[in-house]
């Protein structure tokens, strides 16, 4: 299986970002959010969700991915792309 770009990783992020910011309380598994939250590929859906949760924007629970419970997602995504700049500068 091919590793996703940069971009998609990035874009991703951002997408399940603009879909906690709308449903702050989802819940789901990778499969969940890959086919339910932001239609992409399993495997791109867990690169982004890595640097979600290094981030300590997300937490995972057993097999669920949430919100973590002292975030919210905030409505200027620029502190994420900075964070995510810095994870693509770090690969």
């Amino acid at each position: 299986m091919k590793k996703p770009s940069k971009n998609d990783t990035r874009r991703i992020a951002i997408a399940i970002l603009h879909y906690l910011r709308d449903h702050p309380q989802a819940k789901d598994s990778v499969t969940g959010i890959a086919q339910w939250w932001v239609g992409a590929e399993r495997n791109a859906v867990e690169e982004a969700l890595k640097v979600l949760l290094r981030e300590g924007v997300m937490v995972k629970r057993r097999h669920l991915y949430q919100l973590a419970a002292d975030r919210s997602v905030p409505h200027d995504l620029d502190l994420l792309e900075q964070a995510l700049q810095q994870h693509d500068k770090t690969r």
